[in-house]
């Protein structure tokens, strides 16, 4: 009798490898992680100034994954990471920290739009 249970689990398990393996046929951009390429653009500012950006458009949905689907945290900060070249260490304590300011929550995005109205007023010149 405790053969066939060890028989049994053992076919369990296989069986359970071959659909691992057919997953991975049928995707295998869900278990390939692509090699790291070279930098696509080199941010000049902080990590704080590159998250302050990524998190409401991350938490807008107006980035996704190519399916569609919505891109999780990590992957916004891997995407991140793969453009400018940088690593992103801790990114969800970082992410607590912005969201925890007191005083200006978003002085990186301020100077952003102070930048941008610059650009109308010349525009309109």
């Amino acid at each position: 009798m405790l053969i066939l249970s060890v028989i049994d689990s053992a076919v369990a398990a296989i069986d359970c490898e071959l659909k691992i393996v057919e997953m991975e046929l049928a995707h295998p951009e869900r278990f390939v992680r692509p090699e790291r390429q070279s930098p696509l653009a080199k941010w000049n500012g902080s990590i704080s100034e590159l998250l302050e950006m990524a998190i409401p458009v991350h938490c807008s949905g107006k980035i996704a994954k190519p399916t569609g689907e919505q891109m999780a945290y990590s992957d916004v900060v891997a995407l991140i990471e793969n453009v400018f070249g940088q690593q992103i260490s801790r990114p969800y304590e970082r992410k607590s920290k912005l969201l925890a300011r007191k005083k200006d929550e978003t002085p990186f995005l301020h100077k952003l739009i102070s930048v941008f109205r610059t650009e109308v007023e010349k525009s309109l010149l």
